[in-house]
């Protein structure tokens, strides 16, 4: 649910593994590896699609199914475009 509110509050549509770990273990989650993010995005049935003619491979993120998501696990987080929470 954390990488679900990451995703959200910094509007990532495209990128990889490392750079969510990366973006957890700033948020506090000293442990966090790549097979963490690679798990949870797997659960969350959040991705479009990944492209692995890329190196590092790219991550495709649909942002819409990723706030339906939210929304059902009652998460809010703030939206930078708007500048409201949801």
């Amino acid at each position: 649910e954390v990488m679900l509110k990451a995703i959200l509050e910094n509007q990532i549509e495209i990128t990889t593994y490392g750079y969510l770990s990366e973006l957890l273990k700033e948020e506090g989650f000293e442990n966090y590896s790549l097979k963490n993010a690679k798990s949870d995005l797997a659960k969350l049935q959040i991705t479009k699609r990944r492209d692995k003619s890329k190196k590092p491979m790219q991550i495709h993120i649909d942002l819409n199914r990723a706030s339906k998501r939210a929304e059902s696990r009652g998460l809010t987080w703030k939206n930078p475009k708007t500048d409201t929470q949801n």
